[in-house]
């Protein structure tokens, strides 16, 4: 028996039915499984020699995973892309929802100094856990809060961001100043 079988007082299948019963579990749920999946991906890469080395950081309002590469530290945070395309075209709603509007409006949107790379998880537009990266410093900034970054953040076809997104870690790592 699972620990958190014996936790919850449920099976694992009772467990699961819980989860695919509430939408907003359900989303903070892909959420934590993308960030598995992302860390698999730099076990790889570390495995390969591609990466010097990676942690997670599981602490509210701080980034998933921190990198290391040819000597530097790096700070990755993971999202997933919306199950729904935005104007045709893949995207992220990318805003912080647990904090406080009495800490301001603004303070829900991410700096670019928070981290250096967005990785976006495309699973809920392929059905495959892959992702797509970009530096934090090529996203648009939020039209009214011109020190945060914008929430709407896009994958899809448009020239904005077509040529910005890389399938390869260590290349945006590379991208990052």
């Amino acid at each position: 028996m699972h620990p958190l079988e014996r936790m919850f007082g449920l099976s694992a299948h009772s467990i699961l039915d819980v989860l695919q019963r509430s939408n907003r579990l359900f989303v903070a749920v892909k959420g934590g499984i993308a960030q598995e999946h992302l860390r698999r991906r730099l076990r790889s890469l570390k495995r390969a020699g591609r990466l010097t080395d990676f942690d997670s950081i599981d602490q509210d309002g701080r980034p998933d995973f921190r990198v290391s590469y040819h000597g530097r530290e790096f700070l990755i945070e993971c999202k997933n892309v919306r199950r729904t395309l935005t104007r045709g075209e893949m995207a992220i709603d990318f805003m912080r929802t647990r904090y406080a509007a009495t800490e301001g409006r603004e303070n829900r949107f991410y700096r670019p100094s928070e981290f250096h790379i967005l990785a976006a998880c495309l699973f809920n537009q392929t059905g495959r856990w892959e992702f797509r990266y970009i530096p934090a410093a090529r996203l648009s900034r939020h039209p009214r809060y011109g020190s945060r970054l914008d929430n709407r953040v896009s994958l899809g076809s448009s020239k904005r961001y077509f040529q910005l997104w890389t399938d390869d870690l260590p290349a945006a790592l590379r991208m990052v100043r």
